[in-house]
């Protein structure tokens, strides 16, 4: 069969030549697929969906164009196209069938323009099975649909919407931790007339959404999780964060109250959350949305079970952070590299035992607990290590030199230690 002979087809191509509006093309293309489709851009936010009238899926239902899409679900785009980025192979069409989010089967296929990523096609297989329609008709709309999001992505991503109310803040706070001012003469004007134009008491959370692919829809809505424990916020997705900007009121703070309702999301969930400082305006929001991520991250990797941290609590670590990505081990001390390769060589635990036992704050019960040994053998091993390695146990300078060399040395390989 040549796919250009269906009657669908031609309108599609023909209404491409004529018509860059995505929600004509959308319809078009439902009608070759068979099935209801939507189209997400790199921001997560819906900007073109076909006819939703009588499909009987909750959370299709729940779609709307300039809203984000189920921050659970997203996880699963952002996890997709990382698997493209690290193909050798670069598919023109590139796609996964995913279950679990409601009540049918969806297909997301990536839309890639010139080797990139920049939209998220999904179909909801309700009329048909997948497998039905040849693949050579999903390229072809795919083609199609990305043709037009190429010319028409440069609009608001939020869909073009400039009324106040919290869909356009949401896409207005992804534009403002997206792109750089070259004064607050034009920050101002972009968040002129809105919430964001007076000073308040602020911090960013960045939620690491890495695990939450794994997560049934039935189990509820981080989202609107994260609405009610914070009132007053706005969150959007940035990569593999959800970035949630909290207003704190009169201090700057998050209550006590908010932070245990956080804590049971994340115990329930399994992800991970870094907050930044405060900060008064949003002009220098994205340095805080850094401070924010940067600790989500070094959280989901640090030893114990932890899954919120503060950055005040972790600068040490963002700073071990940047060494270890620019400088790999140049920084890292004689003494942890000697006791590095003794491990390697024959087998021994000392930089485990060290690292902990410092990250503890020299504490022997609490490192033995982390190595599920008893006591007296981490005692003997920091005997050992000052003996073998000329470490220093009560040489301030030495300690904090050897701490920071044990940081770079396990942010350079990656892994928990745990």
């Amino acid at each position: 069969m040549n796919p250009l002979s269906e009657p669908n087809v031609s309108k599609l191509l023909d209404t491409l030549f004529y018509s860059t509006d995505i929600n004509t093309l959308i319809e078009c293309a439902a009608n070759i697929l068979k099935n209801p489709i939507s189209i997400y851009n790199t921001a997560f936010f819906c900007v073109g969906l076909s006819n939703k009238k009588g499909v009987d899926d909750d959370l299709w239902q729940q779609g709307a164009i300039g809203e984000n899409i189920k921050y659970e679900y997203a996880s699963n785009l952002h996890d997709l196209e990382q698997k493209y980025r690290e193909n050798t192979v670069k598919y023109k069409y590139f796609y996964e069938n995913l279950d679990g989010f409601g009540s049918h089967r969806r297909r997301v296929i990536l839309m890639i323009f010139n080797s990139v990523v920049i939209g998220y096609m999904n179909v909801l297989q309700y009329h048909v099975d997948f497998e039905e329609i040849p693949e050579e008709l999903y390229e072809i709309v795919v083609g199609a649909l990305t043709k037009a999001l190429s010319v028409s992505r440069t609009f608001a991503y939020y869909g073009g919407s400039h009324n106040k109310d919290k869909e356009s803040l949401e896409g207005l706070l992804y534009d403002l931790l997206s792109e750089d001012y070259a004064s607050e003469y034009f920050y101002f004007q972009r968040v002129n007339g809105t919430v964001f134009e007076k000073e308040g008491n602020y911090r960013i959370l960045a939620v690491n959404i890495e695990n939450a692919k794994l997560i049934s829809a039935s189990i509820g809505d981080l989202k609107l999780s994260l609405l009610a424990t914070f009132p007053r916020s706005w969150s959007v997705i940035i990569e593999k964060h959800v970035v949630v900007l909290v207003d704190c009121g009169k201090t700057d703070s998050i209550s006590e109250k908010s932070l245990s309702n956080l804590d049971m999301i994340l115990n329930e969930l399994k992800i991970y959350v870094g907050i930044s400082d405060s900060f008064h305006s949003l002009y220098y929001a994205k340095k805080y949305l850094y401070q924010a991520e940067a600790t989500a991250d070094i959280v989901h990797c640090t030893p114990g079970k932890k899954l919120l941290g503060f950055f005040e609590q972790y600068k040490l670590w963002c700073c071990a952070s940047i060494i270890s990505e620019q400088f790999g081990d140049t920084y890292i001390g004689e003494s942890i590299r000697s006791l590095v390769s003794h491990d390697e060589a024959n087998g021994t635990d000392y930089f485990r035992t060290l690292f902990f036992y410092l990250d503890s704050g020299r504490d022997i019960v609490l490192t033995a607990k982390r190595l599920h040994v008893h006591k007296n053998t981490v005692y003997y091993r920091l005997e050992r290590m000052k003996l073998l390695f000329d470490i220093n146990g009560t040489d301030k300078t030495d300690e904090y030199q050897n701490y920071f060399s044990c940081l770079v040395q396990y942010l350079n390989n990656n892994k928990n230690l745990d």
